[in-house]
């Protein structure tokens, strides 16, 4: 049978938070549940968590978590299967969000664009004076949140894991341009979110975690959220799956996963996840977070089209200040108004600005982009938003 559970409170034994303060002293206000709304009786959601049922029974995936939410209303939040074989996933239990960890810093940059007066065109350099060698030195923000710094392959690859955080800076600044900045895109999974982190370190004060902790995780109430000078919470972190059995995953390198690391590192449940978007879904956006409508739009709008990625396939993806606002790659219909992030092979987190609808997806399977498989996840969100826009034409 299924396992399906829904009324776990806390994280595995041997995890941590670097939040432990009680909860109502927290800013954020958590979305409903689902009552008579928009939200009441998608069929869509009902189908989705039978869908995400299905896959768990048929041993295709280890274990998933699903939250959906529509105009501040919680339509469902589950989750699925095991975190580890023989070990039951539960809501809360901390999941690897890899890539999806950079939302966290595209927040922790608005705030200080807007604390210090700058544009997302303002350039690097003039806050990492390291940064302007091997031909960036007129590379801006923008460029650097929406991947659009063509960089030299070799020098872009090095690994991160194991390196302290000076020297970790200095390989970022040091890696080289193979063409001038906003030619071309180059997916960088873990060096330019070091050098987002030391913007943010020298324009705040503060030390990256530090400052993520108390200005994203606690006004947005991420209270199971691992991220900073924390143990990974668990290992092996993710599985596939291989001749019918789950194995720990060979697909990402554990050293990725290390919470300290500010591009991948963070670990949480789905539902903490949702809260990087959640808040642009409601009414005076920007607020939880101190952020003015106009510094709001500076990070939602497009900075990077038409460049194909040399490091992501040759894909030509819409990215705007740190999330990619591509509405095809998340599975919501072209042309809509979209800001989210994937994880390799076990993630995703989306926004519909327009409708106001948020999903939210984790696995403790990792499924790689080029296995062949269809994206479960997509499918979801494309089943979701179809019923949702549906719902609205019929209403005109």
């Amino acid at each position: 049978m299924t396992s399906r559970h829904s009324d776990h409170p806390d994280f595995p034994s041997g995890t941590m938070c670097c939040i432990d303060e009680p909860l109502c002293g927290w800013h954020y206000r958590f979305p409903s549940q689902a009552g008579e709304g928009r939200g009441a009786k998608l069929r869509a959601v009902e189908g989705s968590l039978e869908r995400v049922a299905d896959v768990i029974s048929k041993n295709v995936q280890l274990g998933i978590q699903l939250y959906v939410s529509l105009d501040g209303e919680v339509l469902a939040d589950e989750a699925f299967g095991h975190v580890r074989p023989g070990i039951s996933l539960h809501q809360r239990d901390a999941l690897p969000w890899i890539c999806c960890t950079k939302l966290m810093g595209a927040l922790a940059m608005a705030q200080q664009l807007q604390a210090h007066g700058l544009t997302p065109h303002h350039p690097v350099a003039d806050i990492v004076p390291e940064y302007a060698v091997g031909g960036k030195r007129e590379a801006t923000l923008a460029q650097l949140m929406s991947h659009a710094l063509p960089f030299e392959p070799e020098s872009a690859n090095r690994p991160y894991s194991g390196l302290e955080d000076e020297e970790a800076l200095a390989q970022s600044c040091a890696v080289e341009m193979a063409a001038p900045p906003g030619t071309g895109g180059w997916y960088s999974a873990m060096g330019s979110w070091v050098v987002v982190a030391e913007v943010v370190r020298r324009l705040s004060g503060r030390a990256y975690a530090e400052y993520v902790a108390d200005h994203v995780l606690k006004p947005l109430g991420m209270r199971h959220t691992v991220f900073g000078p924390a143990p990974v919470p668990r290992s092996p972190a993710l599985f596939e799956r291989v001749d019918g059995r789950h194995v720990p995953s060979e697909n990402v390198f554990p050293g990725v996963l290390a919470p300290r690391l500010p591009g991948t590192g963070a670990w949480g449940p789905a539902s903490d996840l949702a809260r990087l978007v959640e808040w642009l879904t409601v009414p005076q956006a920007g607020e939880v977070l101190g952020l003015s409508p106009e510094t709001v739009r500076a990070l939602t709008d497009t900075y990077r089209t038409g460049l194909p990625d040399r490091n992501f396939g040759d894909i030509d993806l819409d990215w705007g200040f740190g999330m990619c606002t591509d509405p095809a790659w998340f599975g919501v219909p072209r042309g809509s108004k979209v800001v989210g992030h994937t994880a390799y092979g076990c993630g995703m987190v989306v926004a519909d600005l327009e409708e106001r609808l948020v999903v939210s997806f984790l696995s403790s399977s990792v499924v790689p982009p080029d296995s062949g498989e269809s994206r479960l996840e997509n499918r979801i969100v494309r089943e979701i938003c179809r019923e949702v826009r549906g719902r609205v034409a019929v209403g005109r």
